[in-house]
């Protein structure tokens, strides 16, 4: 539309003033829609009327509904979507036929979470069968496969259940605690919650763990109580014994009024490692007679029962979603398992590395290589870190908390990725698209075993369990009756070809910087070497082999590790370990230096959790 001169034309700075109004007027017609401009449409004679001084002419340009950019945003999200309900539905067994779109009982905003944005079309087996109860407030004890949905079955119940309390005060109370033993799992649930509650406004969740300060979680808690509050054991203790919010005790008077209890992975917090304090944690709490609780896992250890039962009312709902728990039915029915059992110690790092370069053929790949210590973890990913063109990604309890979550995101968002990892990612976390898990060396129980394998075949794809084994380790293989785990005799045969050192020159640079010593590696390999032996004294019965033959393992281990000696140990730490007179232990200078020509005198000291670890070489000053 132009505006016409006349003999009292507006100033210059008016007419523009008008020039601009109208384009508004048409970009929010074109925004809003008509209605919010009472139907004002710009006439095709108005857009090409001129002034008849400057001939000037006012471009009217209807700005786009969406940039191209917000287009391609909703296309990427779209086939997530897409992909995602496709992957669901590769494994029927895993699904039923309730819909979350149909189900009566779900709040409009949740389905709209569940379907639009988390791409699900209908409930897994755990979901459909703990639904009802748990919405009821039923106490609850479930068993599921690993990467069969145990999140969102107690997630999803837990929103409907808060929006339908009448007494629940936004930012006021906090009405679930889920406890995880880890946290990179409590982490993944509060992700999960998250995006639960994309479209609950009122509703908002929280997560605490060690690693980051308290007073972070406290600055939050300040400012909003979270609807649920997502927490490791030992970080929430400190907060129940310790934190006061507003003026008031946190266990007193916030989560006294707590009403729903989740034990996440409840086998692992009811264990020896947090009974305590879980224990502990919930005399905080409302008596379970006041309260909902629910326990989820893949596994549930007979010798726990009585513990879990301690903590539900007697009328709790025991849902099995493992035929009936069946030995042979543990781990998910679409991975591929096997074993094999290396040559010898001397074989170790070159049968490993043929193994990953087995695992890692076919592209794409997502390999997670499970250690039995984060010692071992942190030597074997520093070695093989020039052995692959593709990331090598360490994750372990020794780390940092930033640097954990780091290597977390990485590895979930490469293509291609090794990611090597202790028991710290065994359970509950949801890395997508891993093709493989290998363990090497014996978990620390056939529930473990169970657990690292959980890592693959998640979302209805398939995937590849290997355990690799010494052969003083085979003895576990007897613990996994019913698993069908096979020896894999074309990985039997491949390790059975000599190692051509030629073929890996990097494999005998590594070697030579160790035996060298003095190097970031070599103190990896020490640590290691300490690690191993501590790990397999704890684990003594099970492989039926007395502190004499233990210890002779681990020097070879040192030896196949490529370290020029085998370390000495303190005298402190020789006698918590009861290693007293035990043959082929290096004590503090002096004790035993006869058996070995590493009595030129010490070269390094490494402290590991209070235990020193003396490095002794031969001929060499190292700073």
């Amino acid at each position: 539309m132009a505006i016409k001169s006349s003999q009292s034309r507006p100033s210059l700075h008016i007419r523009r003033m008008i020039q601009l109004s109208l384009v508004s007027m048409v970009g929010l017609s074109a925004i809003l829609g008509d209605k919010f401009t009472h139907g004002f449409q710009p006439s095709q004679s108005h857009r090409r009327k001129r002034c008849h001084r400057g001939q000037t002419r006012i471009h009217v340009v209807r700005r786009p509904l969406r940039p191209a950019s917000t287009e391609k945003k909703l296309a990427d999200r779209k086939a997530i979507i897409e992909s995602r309900q496709s992957e669901s539905l590769q494994d029927p067994t895993l699904l039923t036929d309730l819909s979350f779109s149909e189900c009566k009982d779900l709040h409009p905003n949740s389905k709209r979470a569940l379907v639009e944005d988390l791409g699900l079309l209908t409930m897994t087996e755990v979901q459909a069968k703990t639904f009802a109860a748990a919405l009821a407030g039923k106490d609850i004890l479930a068993r599921a496969r690993t990467g069969t949905g145990k999140t969102l079955a107690f997630l999803v119940p837990v929103v409907e259940r808060i929006l339908s309390n009448p007494t629940y005060l936004p930012g006021k109370t906090i009405s679930c605690l889920v406890i995880a033993p880890t946290r990179e799992l409590a982490m993944q649930i509060g992700q999960e919650a998250e995006k639960l509650l994309l479209h609950h406004s009122d509703l908002s969740v929280q997560v605490m763990y060690g690693g980051v300060t308290i007073a972070r979680d406290v600055n939050m808690l300040n400012k909003r109580l979270p609807s649920i509050l997502v927490a490791t054991p030992g970080r929430l203790l400190d907060h129940l014994q310790e934190t006061k919010i507003r003026g008031k005790k946190f266990n007193d008077d916030i989560v006294a009024t707590t009403d729903i209890v989740v034990l996440d992975e409840v086998d692992r917090l009811l264990d020896t490692g947090f009974r305590k304090e879980v224990h502990k944690i919930l005399s905080y709490l409302q008596r379970k007679d006041k309260r909902q609780t629910m326990l989820f896992s893949a596994t549930i250890p007979k010798g726990l029962m009585g513990a879990m039962r301690e903590s539900m009312r007697d009328d709790y709902v025991e849902v099995d979603c493992v035929q009936n728990g069946t030995m042979t039915t543990s781990t998910n029915l679409r991975v591929s398992q096997s074993h094999v059992i290396l040559p010898n110690m001397d074989s170790f790092i070159p049968s490993v590395y043929s193994l990953l370069k087995h695992a890692t053929t076919e592209k794409p790949f997502k390999v997670v290589v499970f250690f039995p210590t984060a010692r071992m973890v942190s030597f074997f990913a520093n070695f093989f870190e020039d052995g692959f063109q593709h990331s090598i990604i360490e994750l372990h309890s020794k780390k940092s908390q930033s640097s954990r979550n780091t290597a977390s995101h990485r590895f979930r968002e490469a293509k291609n990725a090794i990611l090597f990892t202790s028991d710290l990612s065994a359970r509950g976390i949801d890395y997508p698209d891993v093709t493989h898990v290998i363990q090497i060396g014996i978990p620390e129980s056939r529930d473990h075993f169970i657990h690292r394998l959980g890592r693959t075949a998640r979302a209805g794809k398939e995937g590849t369990g290997l355990l690799v084994l010494l052969p003083f380790e085979s003895q576990f293989l007897s613990e996994l009756r019913g698993l069908d785990v096979p020896r894999n005799s074309e990985l039997t045969e491949m390790l059975q070809q000599p190692f051509d050192p030629a073929s890996q020159p990097w494999i005998v640079q590594h070697s030579y910087r160790i035996q060298s010593g003095g190097n970031k590696l070599a103190s990896c390999a020490q640590l290691a070497y300490l690690s191993f032996l501590g790990y397999y004294l704890g684990q003594a019965n099970r492989i039926r082999l007395n502190k004499t033959d233990i210890v002779k393992l681990s020097n070879d281990f040192s030896k196949a590790l490529g370290l020029a000696h085998v370390p000495a140990i303190s005298r402190r730490l020789v006698s918590k370990m009861e290693l007293n007179g035990v043959p082929g232990v290096f004590s503090d200078v002096g004790d035993n230096l006869t058996e070995s020509s590493c009595a030129d005198g010490i070269s390094s000291v490494f402290d590991l959790n209070g235990m020193t670890l003396y490095w002794l070489t031969t001929h060499m000053d190292v700073p």
